[in-house]
């Protein structure tokens, strides 16, 4: 695939991916200075490997397709969790939860859109690759948050 194929849809999936895996290792690094459950901190360490892992790959690609990613937190993702860090640690935890549930929802959405309909064979398999891991994650999310609001 040349440069010219880099569609500004191709583009856009790329950037909010890496965009949000930005934030959600940002919540997990959070997670881990500001809770002290178990299950929290195993969830935070996971995602942080698992989303830093799949960061990696998204910028590979994004710089070989030639990709200006100048890649920052949104200004949605800075309030968000600016008001999580503000929380107490049970709050947070419950928070945490919801919004990693939230989340993966919403990326395991956006990963199978662009699986099932992606022309490009190199973004396509990134997006599969994504998709696999947010169900994984969203059943540990669904999971997590059972427990702390039980």
């Amino acid at each position: 695939m040349n440069t010219a194929d880099v569609t500004p849809e191709r583009a856009a999936f790329l950037l909010k991916a890496m965009q949000d895996t930005l934030a959600e290792m940002e919540l997990c690094m959070l997670a881990l200075r500001k809770s002290h459950r178990e299950e929290v901190l195993m969830m935070a360490e996971t995602m942080i490997d698992e989303h830093g892992q799949l960061g990696l790959e998204m910028e590979q690609l994004a710089q070989k397709k030639k990709l200006n990613a100048n890649l920052q937190l949104t200004e949605e993702s800075l309030a968000l969790i600016d008001t999580i860090a503000q929380l107490s640690e049970r709050d947070f935890d419950r928070s945490f939860a919801e919004q990693n549930r939230k989340d993966h929802e919403e990326h395991l959405q956006m990963f199978a859109q662009c699986a099932a309909s992606e022309q490009d064979g190199e973004i396509r398999a990134l997006a599969e690759k994504g998709q696999k891991m947010f169900s994984k994650h969203l059943k540990m999310a669904k999971e997590l948050e059972e427990k702390i609001t039980a």
